[in-house]
């Protein structure tokens, strides 16, 4: 506060320093050409709510985010929503309704004629197909390269099944994320240019991944997250990465036989809710990292068989030069080791000393001595 200024003067005398500050900075992003605004300040995983609410701003911002080359649409606060009261709500509640029309509104009004990453993650039921049909088609038209499609939904009745001839045509494809959709296609797969595949939430036929593989020469990474089937077969050579997120199962007793020849870093990780799985023919791992459960559901895994199927995909990693233990196998190489069970070589990670590092059917469990 200057010599003579009332405490109110000083205030207001702040607060109109601050706002001609902000009108400067304002004025100095205004001074940059549109096209820098949109690729460099706005292209920054913003979702496209926001950078919609940024027309307030000034007249001229309004209509900045229609030269975005990213698109990003998430229903993530509804989640909890669908989750909890569906039920009560049903899919007639208004925030539904207001996400589609949101998402399509945007759509109709986007000006770039290429896209390159599109994302929408919604909670979806069968009633918004042809709405889910026309994001793809607008996918297709836009040449997008990142193209990520998660249709959340509570019963198998509402699953999304993706049949476009054109979307298993299309070259443009660099990376895709599908969840919670069935992958159908009706011609031969021809994503030439992808190097990134995430499935989520889906069965997977038998001859589905061989499909996509096959003649995919950039197709490097390939991540199945809690999807259901009974064989994951890679016979492609340039698949190097492969990442098994959860996986989840409709009858007691099933069987994931897994036969990637030619892939050079493995994970499993999170809950298996199978009663088996084989590492038939990973014999080119040179990288692997194991941390899932298996959970006691309707006791259909014994804790002796956990150890049993543990200790055959460790062997059947010998050839890896490192086998990464974590912490959600602690318990099953706990008890392993108090029956004499000694870790290969290879193996690494282990802390014996973890608080995780026990196991209820263990009663002591003394790291020194072992």
């Amino acid at each position: 506060m200057f010599a003579g200024e009332s405490s109110t003067q000083g205030k207001d005398r702040t607060k109109r320093f601050k706002e001609d500050e902000s009108e400067k900075g304002e004025d100095r992003i205004s001074t940059l050409p549109d096209d820098i605004i949109a690729d460099k300040i706005l292209s920054r995983d913003f979702d496209t709510k926001f950078l919609i609410s940024t027309g307030i701003i000034s007249k001229r911002w309004q209509h900045l985010w229609k030269f975005v080359p990213y698109l990003v649409f998430s229903d993530e606060s509804l989640r909890k929503k669908v989750e909890e009261s569906l039920f009560v709500f049903g899919f007639g509640d208004k925030p539904f309704l207001e996400f589609y029309n949101g998402v399509n509104g945007a759509l109709a009004q986007y000006r770039l004629q290429s896209v390159t990453k599109f994302e929408v993650d919604v909670n979806y039921n069968a009633r918004f197909s042809q709405d889910v049909k026309r994001w793809i088609e607008f996918a297709l038209s836009r040449y997008v390269k990142e193209f990520s499609l998660n249709l959340r939904h509570l019963g198998d009745h509402d699953t999304y099944s993706i049949i476009s001839d054109l979307f298993y045509k299309s070259s443009d494809f660099t990376s895709l994320d599908i969840g919670y959709c069935l992958l159908r296609p009706n011609v031969a797969i021809a994503w030439k240019n992808l190097n990134k595949l995430t499935i989520s939430k889906s069965r997977l036929e038998d001859e589905l991944i061989p499909n996509i593989v096959r003649g995919r020469p950039l197709l490097h990474t390939l991540i199945i997250c809690n999807c259901r089937g009974y064989v994951i077969n890679i016979p492609s050579r340039s698949v190097k990465h492969l990442e098994i997120h959860g996986f989840e199962s409709d009858e007691l007793e099933t069987l994931l036989e897994i036969v990637a020849p030619y892939i050079t870093h493995l994970t499993i990780v999170d809950s298996l809710w199978i009663s088996n799985i084989s590492l038939t023919d990973v014999s080119s791992v040179v990288k692997a990292y194991l941390n899932f459960e298996f959970p006691h559901f309707s006791h259909r895994i014994k804790k002796p068989y956990a150890e049993l199927l543990l200790g055959e995909m460790v062997t059947n990693l010998d050839q890896a030069t490192e086998v990464e233990i974590g912490i959600s196998c602690y318990p099953i190489i706990c008890r392993m080791a108090s029956k004499g069970y000694t870790l290969p070589p290879n193996v690494v990670g282990v802390d014996t000393s973890s608080i995780y590092y026990a196991d209820s059917n263990v009663e002591v469990i003394d790291s020194e001595t072992e």
